[in-house]
């Protein structure tokens, strides 16, 4: 919402010690819940309403239009998040026999792939770290087993007189060898 904000009121003495927190809104979203329920509940008119919150009266207008029509929103209703692991707690003792068994978080994941139980290797870490293990150091590629992704050949150069004139396959396709 654009228009001109003005400071809030200075010098107010709230009836109760902690009041001043609503005579002097800190967030745009304080203020504007301020200027609405003082012109819509407590019935001020706008130009006060307005003036308290350090609004202009337009700006005060275009809010209540936008919370009549349900755009405003002031307070976020907390939605809690899981407060446990299922799949986590079933794999804790296997992840930690693996990793007394010397084995990365990576290697722990691959390994549970095909039990009922599949962790990422994120889950997998957290898992150790909650267990009190340290991360691995890299080890060298020679310790670290089988690359993590085959690459293919290279090209070389074909010499097209020693293809075949004719192939046989079970498989639909096409095989063009222009020389």
């Amino acid at each position: 919402m654009a228009g001109t904000a003005k400071p809030a009121p200075t010098g107010v003495v709230s009836a109760r010690p902690g009041g001043e927190f609503f005579a002097r809104p800190t967030g745009p979203n304080h203020r504007r819940y301020e200027a609405l329920r003082g012109y819509l509940f407590e019935g001020l008119p706008i130009e006060a309403a307005a003036e308290r919150a350090g609004y202009s009266p337009a700006t005060l207008r275009s809010a209540v239009r936008d919370f009549r029509a349900g755009r405003t929103g002031f307070f976020a209703t907390p939605r809690p998040g899981p407060t446990s692991a299922p799949a986590k707690n079933a794999a804790r003792p296997r992840i930690i026999e693996l990793r007394r068994a010397g084995h990365s978080a990576k290697e722990i994941s691959e390994l549970l792939l095909g039990t009922p139980t599949p962790l990422n290797r994120t889950g997998v870490a957290e898992v150790l770290t909650e267990a009190g293990y340290p991360r691995l150091p890299v080890r060298p590629p020679a310790e670290r087993g089988a690359p993590y992704r085959d690459h293919p050949r290279r090209a070389q150069v074909c010499d097209f007189a020693e293809l075949p004139a004719r192939a046989e396959t079970k498989l639909a396709g096409l095989l063009l060898a222009i020389p």
